[in-house]
């Protein structure tokens, strides 16, 4: 299926009737006129007498439906404006094929919501019916970036709110949510205020692990046998299924993107081996 930015229908600009635009539901909706983005797009209006970048809209009758732009359209009601520059892009074939044109279009935001960002993925995810391996291609994200985030929608609210609020960063909020109810609700103030570090929760989680009434063995090497003589190993600190998952969808990334190059396997490996040692 093809996403609106992909059709062959080729987007048209044009300045049309404000009136004439429905505002639909959008991964930024929720619209801070105290916040000082706001301040700031609306002084870009004022001083250059229009939109630097258009809406994005589609044609539903003798209407159109906002894709993406929220922001940029409260600023132009707010500044009373009776016409406003639009990119007209054919309509979205469904739900996930918007989702996924309003999150391409906002990803590169820094405001952005990563818990909103996350919902917005597993939702496409869901329709869509595909791994995060395949959904990382089609939103051009990293596949290690989009589980984090995805992992993350599914945390509890009272463990949300917080990273929403920027009183929480993420990495503590997944170590958090994957200790038991009881014990994250009592430490979430004291890491809150900073007085439990990233490492110390990790400790507790993997302490927690070791102590469980059925110890599991620690696998540091896995391998998939797929086939007579087709076997695929990997190695790790303490693999599960999940991190299992998402190193392979890390090494599947990099080799579809160095594939084009036409590149050997030996080099491809070699160059791996040769950014790992710098990242180390």
């Amino acid at each position: 299926m093809k996403s609106p930015i992909e059709s062959n229908e080729t987007p048209i600009e044009m300045v049309i009737d404000v009136e004439l635009i429905d505002d639909g539901s959008n991964i930024r909706a929720d619209v801070d006129e105290s916040s000082e983005e706001f301040g700031e797009l609306l002084r870009s209006i004022e001083t250059h007498g229009r939109l630097l970048q258009p809406l994005g809209v589609c044609k539903v009758g003798v209407r159109y439906r906002l894709l993406f732009g929220s922001r940029r359209l409260a600023c132009v009601l707010y500044l009373g404006h009776l016409k406003v520059h639009v990119t007209v892009l054919p309509a979205p074939a469904d739900q996930a094929a918007l989702e996924t044109l309003q999150l391409q279009e906002n990803l590169h935001r820094l405001s952005l919501d990563p818990i909103r960002t996350g919902e917005v993925l597993l939702s496409i995810k869901t329709q869509r019916g595909c791994t995060n391996e395949e959904l990382s291609r089609q939103v051009s994200l990293d596949p290690i970036k989009l589980s984090r985030w995805i992992r993350l929608a599914a945390l509890p609210d009272d463990i949300k709110t917080p990273v929403r609020n920027g009183q929480l960063g993420m990495t503590k909020a997944l170590e958090l949510g994957a200790l038991p109810e009881a014990e994250w609700r009592s430490l979430l103030p004291e890491v809150m205020s900073g007085g439990i570090t990233r490492d110390e929760l990790t400790g507790r989680r993997k302490s927690r692990a070791t102590k469980s009434s059925k110890p599991k063995a620690v696998i540091s090497r896995a391998t998939a046998v797929l086939g007579i003589n087709q076997t695929v190993t990997v190695v790790g600190d303490e693999l599960d299924l999940q991190r299992y998952i998402e190193l392979l969808e890390n090494l599947l990334a990099r080799a579809r993107k160095a594939r084009p190059t036409g590149i050997s396997l030996t080099t491809f490996l070699k160059l791996l081996r040769d950014q790992a040692t710098v990242t180390a």
